[in-house]
């Protein structure tokens, strides 16, 4: 008969360290290291980072609608002399959307940006 840390090398690191800091035999290790294993995901995965980032809705990007309102507001309110300047109040209002997408709605608020 072998022993616990014997079966548990067999398993993997992952199981002994389960069972040494949830103080758990090494088949409830492996018994929960397989229960884990088999569920579906509760929190965040990998999943939104694999959608086309240019996409609107993706990972939290504003529609085109949402996009050219939030460059009017900022034009509006802010009054910035560049693109650069409007960039960096679209960046600190927490707002994502991809560079040509961001410049486009620009052109389009106030015509040609300039640097």
């Amino acid at each position: 008969m072998s022993s616990a840390y014997d079966r548990a090398a067999l398993v993997g690191p992952v199981v002994l360290t389960l069972a040494e800091s949830l103080a758990l035999t090494v088949d409830e290790a492996v018994a929960l290291a397989n229960d884990l294993a088999h569920r579906e995901p509760v929190g965040p995965t990998l999943r939104p980072m694999l959608e086309d980032p240019e996409e609107p809705g993706a990972n939290g990007l504003l529609s085109d609608e949402q996009l050219l309102a939030a460059v009017r507001h900022i034009a509006a309110t802010h009054r910035p002399d560049s693109y650069r300047q409007m960039r960096a109040q679209f960046r600190t209002a927490g707002h994502r959307a991809g560079e040509e997408r961001l410049r486009s709605a620009w052109t389009r608020v106030l015509g040609t940006p300039s640097a």
